[in-house]
Order: C-alpha cells, then sequence, then structure tokens
C-alpha cells in the first residue's frame, strides 16, 4: 500500500521514528471496511498527527481499498484505557476527531494477526479524544481462538453532546 515508513510518516505528518515497527506493524485490515492500522510509540504522537492529503494523493494509497487510517499507541496518559486510537483519512477534516467504534472490529482483529497476542480471552480499552476534547472510552473483550472468526464484545458509556427533534406532519 505504501512504498516506505518515511511515505506513511509523511501521511500522517509525524517523523519516521514515531512509527512503531518493533512491537508491531502497519496492516490493512478489513472486517467489512478497510482500515489501514498504524502504531506508533506514543499518546503525543496519536493526538499531534494531521492527515497529509498531498502527500497521500502522490502516492499509490488512493487506489487502494482503505481510506481511513486508524492510528493508534498502546500507551496512554489515562489509567482506564490501554490504548489511545484516532481516524485520520481524507474524507476527514483537519480538526475532526471522528468516532472509532465502527474501526474495533478491525483493531480487535489486527491485535489477533501478531504471533504475540496470547490465544484466550482479553479484555482492553481504547479511548480517543483527549480531556479537552470529548474524550471516549470504549470497552472491549474478545476471544482470540486462533481462528478466522473472532469474538468480540463492544461497550462503552456515551455522553450527549447534541439533541434534535424531528416533527411529521401527519
Amino acid at each position: 500500500m505504501f512504498s516506505s515508513a518515511e511515505e506513511l510518516a509523511s501521511f500522517l505528518s509525524i517523523k519516521q521514528s514515531e512509527l512503531d515497527h518493533k512491537k508491531y506493524s502497519p496492516r490493512l485490515v478489513s472486517c467489512g471496511v478497510p482500515y489501514l492500522i498504524v502504531p506508533v510509540w506514543s499518546y503525543e504522537s496519536v493526538r499531534h498527527a494531521k492527515f497529509n492529503y498531498s502527500a497521500w494523493s502522490q502516492s499509490i494509497a488512493p487506489q487502494t481499498a482503505a481510506q481511513e487510517i486508524l492510528l493508534f499507541a498502546p500507551k496512554t496518559p489515562f489509567v482506564d484505557s490501554d490504548f489511545n486510537a484516532r481516524l485520520l483519512g481524507p474524507r476527514i477534516g483537519i480538526h475532526e476527531d471522528p468516532p472509532i467504534g465502527s474501526a474495533m472490529p478491525a483493531f480487535a482483529s489486527y491485535l489477533c494477526s501478531f504471533e504475540h497476542t496470547r490465544k484466550g480471552t482479553h479484555t482492553f480499552a481504547v479511548d480517543r479524544g483527549d480531556a479537552h476534547m470529548r474524550r471516549s472510552v470504549i470497552n472491549l473483550e474478545m476471544d482470540h481462538k486462533g481462528q478466522e472468526q473472532l469474538t468480540l464484545r463492544v461497550g462503552g458509556e456515551a455522553v450527549m453532546f447534541a439533541q434534535g427533534t424531528i416533527f411529521l406532519p401527519d
């Protein structure tokens, strides 16, 4: 999908040294919707990344299936979460931080694709946003059996930030 770590870092406006290539690696994963899942070392890298449309459009990436990048770090400053994640891509505005719930099946499958993820039931939490920007935490429990199908349970809490009413004529 991309020719180098340098090119991938340029998509995200981060330094190549911020990419995690030891424990995890970038992978294209789909559970109906394809995501390019990219690991970085730190929470700060996730929060400061900015999608670089120019670098993306000058690569072969726009011709691939994934049009969203799930950027994540296995470290977070919050005690109630294990990962911090954020969606970026050509259809997401620079200052947007959209919900990540739809990417969680792909993220769980991604984690199971590594040999160091032991078989068994794993419980973890993924947060998005930060303390100042509608932070949310998604709780996941997955049953990793090393098979093609993965049982996943997703939950969490939500905070209402808008409400509306639609009146239909009789």
